[in-house]
């Protein structure tokens, strides 16, 4: 798509990004590691552990769909679903993926999350108006490099 906004200047601009990467909520770092511990808290169990992480990958590359791995997560989490997953799906650094899962997440929480406008990102509503600040800001002062690579329990 490409669309184009001309001002009365004469300039033009982009109205859709060339590409939309994952924005990082506030605190990610230590919320994902916090993530981490609450699965290993409801897990408590290696081969669980082990499962899970073979489920992710293979649904992050495309081998398993959202569905089978959102029904996994919900047969694992128990009780503890609706507080762990939309965390979940929201620290995952992938909008095409975040998307995949949140259209097969039907639970109570998915009231809290909205997606974005503009780049289609997963977010908690909470958190709306600091995600929308980054695109004011990406708008006014675009990036000139590519977007830093951060670990999280995706990527684990």
């Amino acid at each position: 798509n490409d669309l184009t906004f001309t001002s009365s200047s004469g300039q033009s601009y982009a109205i859709t990004p060339a590409s939309v990467n994952y924005r990082p909520p506030n605190n990610f770092q230590a919320r994902n590691q916090n993530l981490i511990k609450r699965f290993m808290a409801v897990l408590n169990n290696n081969e669980a552990i082990k499962e899970f992480k073979n489920y992710s990958d293979l649904f992050r590359n495309g081998v398993l769909s959202a569905k089978k791995f959102y029904d996994h997560c919900k047969e694992i989490l128990g009780g503890s679903f609706d507080e762990i997953f939309p965390e979940l799906l929201v620290l995952l650094p992938d909008i095409k993926k975040q998307r995949e899962l949140y259209d097969a997440y039907d639970g109570g929480n998915r009231k809290n999350l909205v997606v974005c406008e503009n780049c289609k990102q997963i977010i908690f509503k909470r958190e709306l108006t600091d995600h929308y600040n980054h695109h004011t800001l990406d708008n006014h002062f675009p990036s000139l490099g590519s977007m830093q690579q951060t670990n999280n329990a995706w990527k684990k």
